[in-house]
Parts: C-alpha cells; sequence; structure tokens
C-alpha cells in the first residue's frame, strides 16, 4: 500500500502534499515578530585590538545563547528593545574575571543578568588582562510596532 501511494504521488494521482504533509500550512494573517541582537565591541586603554577581536570572537560564538536570553524575555514583553553595555575583564590567566553591566538602555534586569551569566561561561583561552566592553543591541519588530502605534494613535 505505501508503494501505491509514492507511485501515485510520483505520478500525479494526488499532490504528494497530500500523502506526506501533515502539518497545516501557516496562517497567513497570523502576526510574527522578529528580533535579533546586534554585537559591538569598543577597547578600553591597556588592551591591544587583537585581544578584543579575539574577546569579541569568543563572544560571537556564545550569541545563540545571548539571543536566547532576549527571545525569552521579548516573549514575555514584546516591547522591550535597548541595548546594553557590559564590561568584560579577563584574569592573567585568560578567564573571566569580571563582567558588569556598565551601561543598560535595555532596562530589563532579567536580560541583564541572564546576558552576564552566558559572558561568565566564557571558557579559558581569552586573552590575559583584557578589558573591554561588549555592547549589545537589542531590537524586535514587534517593539518598533508598538512604539509606532502608541505615537499615531489619535487621542481621544
Amino acid at each position: 500500500m505505501r508503494n501505491a501511494i509514492v507511485a501515485a504521488a510520483l505520478l500525479g494521482l494526488f499532490p504528494a502534499s497530500l500523502a506526506l504533509a501533515d502539518d497545516p500550512p501557516p496562517d497567513p494573517g497570523a502576526i510574527t515578530a522578529r528580533s535579533d541582537v546586534h554585537l559591538d565591541l569598543q577597547s578600553l586603554p591597556g588592551t591591544r585590538m587583537e585581544a578584543l577581536q579575539a574577546l569579541g570572537a569568543a563572544v560571537q560564538r556564545k550569541m545563540p545563547d545571548l539571543r536566547t536570553c532576549y527571545d525569552r524575555a521579548v516573549a514575555a514583553t514584546p516591547a522591550l528593545a535597548g541595548d546594553l553595555r557590559m564590561l568584560l575583564e579577563t584574569t592573567p590567566r585568560g578567564t573571566v574575571k569580571q563582567v558588569t553591566v556598565a551601561e543598560d538602555h535595555l532596562h530589563s534586569a532579567v536580560v541583564a543578568r541572564c546576558i552576564v551569566r552566558v559572558l561568565r561561561s566564557l571558557p579559558r583561552g581569552l586573552p590575559p588582562s583584557a578589558r573591554g566592553h561588549i555592547v549589545l543591541t537589542f531590537t524586535n519588530t514587534m517593539a518598533r510596532g508598538i512604539r509606532n502605534g502608541a505615537t499615531t494613535q489619535p487621542s481621544r
């Protein structure tokens, strides 16, 4: 019987999608949102450009975890957008010494704590005694829509 279904689908007797797909098509009227996290690096005195680039590469490998921090928060607070400036310092042995929030324009303690946790988990092998600002900019289309809607709503 299975071979007959495959053969019938191949011969065009009925659409292959009927034989193979169980999932309904997406709702064309569904509201979707897309979020993103952008990474910038800023050197501090005493840290060479090569060291900053190595820090950036290590943070870049953690971007999926950093995005998860934000995505979870956006699910609860769709208008959440802004940036965090994190100070990252390493020890002489190349491990994370300290991660602190230098500036918080996201205004989400939950995201900030999650980001600190992720950055503290960076592996050994970082540049020794390096310091830099990790600037994360958080955007999502839902927040833009909410802000635009709030500014274009007629007053009643």
